[in-house]
């Protein structure tokens, strides 16, 4: 999955954060999405939802969901939250407003797909002859629409605050963020843990040697063997055995 969004060759993040206003036509409308065989597929299911959800209107079974209309968006919110508690109606898969004004850096999937799409260009600060080249032969990664005109993305993520601590508060912004479908959140903490672990294979296996200071032994050549320390720039230590 991740791949999609952060190949540095293949692909090209068209990136649009700003959210719309919801319009005043979907005030209150909730979706209901349901299991095939799990009691709520069908119209027949109408009077069970009434009694999980409460008062609606223009109820509409569509293959595989419901969507309803509370009198008041308040109210959708309410039954949206109630709907949501753990086993509060059996046969649905999620439960949510049809329009999601929930801001961008409040939500699972794209707080993901941001962080996969400049993972590779964090982790090139400290590989500056491949970032250097790279920058000159490729055209940039992310490219935001939202205002006026497209704009190379800001690289907020390329500041010196190191690889671990930058894994970590992805990680926190995922686990912190909202998603519709239920158990996606483990699933894409685990996704953008593999990716960044191939990043960082790739990255190794590119030829340029990150930056460090070392602490140890050499051999007669000058070169490092034996037991010593290196304390990479982008934060990574590695204690042990050279050759």
């Amino acid at each position: 999955m991740g791949d999609v969004y952060a190949s540095l060759f293949g692909t090209i993040v068209i990136r649009h954060r700003s959210v719309p206003a919801r319009p005043a036509e979907l005030d209150g409308e909730v979706v209901i999405l349901v299991e095939k065989g799990g009691g709520l597929d069908g119209a027949g299911a109408e009077a069970e939802l009434r009694s999980a959800l409460g008062a609606f209107e223009n109820p509409r079974y569509e293959e595989g969901r419901w969507r309803v209309r509370f009198p008041t968006h308040a109210a959708a919110e309410e039954a949206v939250k109630a709907a949501t508690a753990a086993g509060a109606l059996p046969g649905a898969i999620a439960v949510f407003l049809f329009y999601n004004g929930r801001p961008y850096l409040a939500r699972g999937w794209t707080t993901f797909e941001s962080a996969v799409s400049t993972e590779a260009l964090a982790r090139l600060a400290y590989f500056p002859g491949l970032g250097k080249l790279l920058e000159e032969r490729l055209t940039p990664k992310v490219v935001e629409i939202d205002g006026a005109g497209p704009r190379v993305a800001e690289m907020e993520d390329r500041a010196d605050e190191g690889m671990g601590p930058r894994n970590k508060r992805v990680i926190a912004a995922i686990e912190a963020a909202s998603f519709t479908g239920k158990g996606d959140k483990p699933v894409v903490v685990q996704l953008y843990r593999e990716y960044a672990r191939k990043v960082t294979t790739a990255l190794a296996y590119s030829g340029e040697e990150p930056e460090g200071e070392y602490e140890g032994e050499y051999n007669a050549a000058g070169e490092r063997e034996g037991r010593g320390v290196m304390r990479f720039a982008n934060g990574n230590v590695y204690d042990g055995e050279w050759k």
